[in-house]
C-alpha cells in the first residue's frame, strides 16, 4: 500500500498535472486566504527559527513563509515529488529555503529539530495519515506549534 501511493504521489505531481497545481491553488483561493493568515499574523511564524513546510508542492506556503518569517530564520521546503520541489524553486526565486525530497512518514530530520511544521493540504492523501503525524511529532520541539490545513476528500 506504502509504495502504490508513493508511486501514485509522484506520477501525479511530476506530471503535467503537477505543473498546473501552482494555477489551482490561485483559483481555489487557498493561495490568497494562506496570505491572509500570515499576514494578518493570525498564525505569527516570526518568532520562529526552525520551520519545516511539509508537502510543499509548489511552494505556496512557503512563498508566504519567506516574507512571513524572520529574516535569518531556516526554513525547509520537503516534499516526495522533487519534480515539484523544482518548480517550487523556480517560482521562488530564492535561495533561502532549503529543498529536501523525501517520504513524509520517514523524515530525515533529528528528533526535535523545528519549532513549526506548516502542511497543507497533505494528509488527505495518505493512506493512513498517523505515521505522518507521528513524524510531526518526532521532529518538532517541545512548545512548537502545527499549522495543519487539510480538506474532505
Amino acid at each position: 500500500m506504502l509504495r502504490n501511493y508513493q508511486s501514485t504521489v509522484r506520477r501525479l505531481y511530476d506530471g503535467p498535472r503537477g505543473a498546473v497545481l501552482k494555477y489551482s491553488s490561485l483559483l481555489s483561493l487557498h493561495e490568497p486566504l494562506m496570505g491572509q493568515l500570515f499576514q494578518l499574523r493570525r498564525f505569527d511564524v516570526f518568532r520562529f527559527q526552525t520551520i519545516l513546510d511539509v508537502g510543499s508542492g509548489a511552494g505556496r506556503i512557503i512563498r508566504h513563509l519567506l516574507k512571513a518569517s524572520d529574516g535569518h530564520a531556516r526554513i525547509i521546503s520537503f516534499d516526495l515529488s522533487a519534480e515539484m520541489l523544482r518548480r517550487a524553486r523556480e517560482r521562488l526565486h530564492s535561495d533561502r529555503p532549503c529543498f529536501v525530497a523525501a517520504d513524509m512518514i520517514r523524515m530525515l530530520f533529528r528528533d526535535d529539530s523545528f519549532d513549526c511544521i506548516t502542511c497543507g493540504h497533505v494528509l488527505e492523501h495518505l493512506p493512513n495519515p498517523l505515521p505522518g503525524l507521528e513524524e510531526f511529532a518526532r521532529v518538532l520541539k517541545p512548545g512548537g506549534s502545527v499549522l495543519l490545513l487539510t480538506s474532505q476528500t
